[in-house]
């Protein structure tokens, strides 16, 4: 969670907004559910984002689907000559499961195959772990098969002849081929998708995950909260160019793997959205915090950034209302819900009374903040002058926010007194004229 440190100038609410859809509000646990997936959540917001949009396959992996056909229908001649073989023997009175037992010794050769595929074709900390058995392996191919080969007693030879029996064979030609064969496509199975489709994919995760590490310690600095209601979070120049660095690596790595943005997790995205928050880029940012609300709707550091995020964007503030008014009832709720929730309600006209006891909780408090007693004024100023009592509230109120923050008086008489806006009538008032 962030700092709840409030801010002493921020901008009051500037009229009711009439012509916006209030939205449904949440329910107990509400979740996201306007889009259909993970392609249609990246197009929320004003700024369409949409970096699953791509497809296509390289060489390798037209080459890897040539392999796998050139092995199915090698391995379906094999599976011939086999029956073929086996059939012959039946007919000699010889037992039919023998048949199966030259399959399962091509089983057995293809597992071993994908082993010995696995271990030459490992990288990193995988080539560390299985430094030994590579270390073995090509001590028993390079030292002792060729050894054992020269021999008149050789172990191969015998365990051939051994394999060629249970099978019904006479000679071990057969067998061999058998081993030969499913043992090199096994191999070579194993090891071309191991240096040309695993081992890059694990690369390129393990690269995304160094950058959004990164890029989590540079949004560290980015303080949603302390930004002023309606505009968006600054940072030093220097920071501002590396987060925008690290989001134009994001956006080129996840049009080239559509599977990117489900792979991020909460925190990850909250940092993304703090990234096209601070650089002014709101669709975005509120696409990758919808995407965390779909993965744990009541995190309250989402509910408040995406309230943030409405906030700052024109025309939007009503829809903030719900979740600011779900964040509320959450224990670990922010003190500086109320203060938005104050200023939100301030354009739904039916909601004054709900703006009114949002901004009264918040100045219990922090009673000394500028901008959430403009905000109550603000409330009182919608009411219009027809009562006395909601006059002097107004009024009293509009002293006290001065006397924190000189700038509001500017503020109040140079852009709240315009048709549509909070004081609009207010001129006629001499008090009010006077402050």
């Amino acid at each position: 969670m962030e700092s709840n440190t409030p801010v002493t100038n921020v901008g009051a609410g500037q009229g009711t907004k009439k012509d916006i859809v209030q939205p449904a509000a949440p329910s107990s646990q509400p979740r996201d559910t306007s889009s259909g997936g993970t392609t249609a959540l990246m197009e929320v917001g004003t700024e369409p984002f949409s970096p699953l949009r791509t497809s296509g396959k390289g060489s390798f992996g037209r080459m890897d689907g040539l392999l796998v056909a050139a092995s199915i229908v090698s391995g379906l001649v094999m599976l011939v000559l086999v029956i073929m073989q086996g059939l012959e023997g039946a007919r000699a009175g010889k037992d039919y499961t023998k048949i199966l037992n030259l399959l399962m010794v091509g089983a057995g050769a293809f597992g071993l195959g994908t082993f010995a595929g696995f271990i030459f074709g490992a990288v990193g900390e995988e080539k560390q772990s299985f430094a030994g058995l590579a270390t073995v392996l090509n001590g028993v191919i390079g030292g002792f098969a060729l050894s054992d080969l020269t021999k008149n007693e050789s172990l191969i030879k015998s365990a051939l002849r051994s394999l060629a029996l249970s099978c019904g064979l006479e000679g071990v030609g057969l067998v061999s081929c058998v081993l030969a064969f499913f043992g090199s496509v096994g191999f070579m199975f194993m090891y071309m998708n191991k240096q040309y489709l695993l081992n890059p994919a694990l690369s390129k995760k393990q690269q995304m995950a160094e950058q959004n590490q990164r890029l989590t310690l540079l949004t560290r600095s980015v303080k949603v909260s302390l930004a002023e209601i309606g505009s968006q979070p600054t940072t030093e120049p220097k920071i501002l160019d590396s987060i925008k660095t690290s989001v134009k690596e994001f956006e080129t790595a996840a049009q080239k793997d559509p599977d990117l943005v489900e792979l991020l997790s909460v925190e990850t995205l909250k940092s993304y959205s703090k990234a096209y928050y601070v650089t002014g880029e709101l669709g975005k940012a509120e696409s990758m915090l919808r995407r965390a609300r779909t993965l744990s709707p009541d995190d309250p550091d989402t509910l408040f950034y995406l309230s943030h995020v409405l906030l700052t964007a024109k025309e939007r503030e009503r829809e903030a209302i719900p979740y600011l008014t779900f964040l509320q009832s959450m224990p670990n709720a922010p003190v500086l819900t109320w203060k938005l929730l104050g200023y939100a309600c301030l354009f739904d006209s039916s909601r004054l009374d709900e703006a009114e006891r949002a901004s009264q909780k918040y100045l219990c408090f922090c009673p000394n903040d500028a901008g959430a007693r403009l905000n109550l004024a603000c409330v009182y100023g919608q009411r219009g002058m027809s009562n006395p009592v909601n006059v002097g509230a107004a009024l009293s109120t509009l002293r006290e926010a001065i006397q924190l923050d000189a700038t509001v008086r500017a503020f109040v008489k140079e852009k709240l007194t315009e048709p549509g806006k909070d004081f609009a009538g207010w001129k006629a008032n001499g008090e009010f004229q006077n402050l």
